[in-house]
């Protein structure tokens, strides 16, 4: 709802969606380094990290990306990285959903 601008409005849907821009100094997102990693820059990245009481690990992110000249835009959610993966399988994850949206959408 939030990347439709139906959350609760279109002005609060973009106010929020600001607010979660990945930009420099932030917590970042695993979203964007596991595209980053990978040589896929993403043109923009709004996104969420969570940690459980259990210490896992989660993200979502709404994912803005150029691929062939065309424009791509996606929401992506992946919840439960255990502490021992270090948040990896989340990264792997995130690599894998957007190979899948590339594959479909380019």
């Amino acid at each position: 709802l939030l990347a439709q601008d139906r959350l609760v409005d279109a002005a609060a849907s973009d106010e929020m969606r600001r607010l979660m821009e990945v930009t420099p100094g932030g917590i970042g997102s695993y979203a964007k380094t596991a595209l980053e990693r990978v040589g896929r820059s993403p043109v923009r990245i709004a996104a969420k990290i969570g940690f459980g009481d259990d210490a896992f690990s989660h993200d979502c992110a709404i994912v803005e990306r150029t691929v062939a000249g065309k424009d791509l835009r996606y929401v992506a959610v992946v919840l439960g990285s255990a502490p021992a993966r270090k948040r990896q399988d989340l990264r792997d994850l995130f690599v894998m959903l957007d190979e899948a949206i590339v594959q479909r959408n380019a």
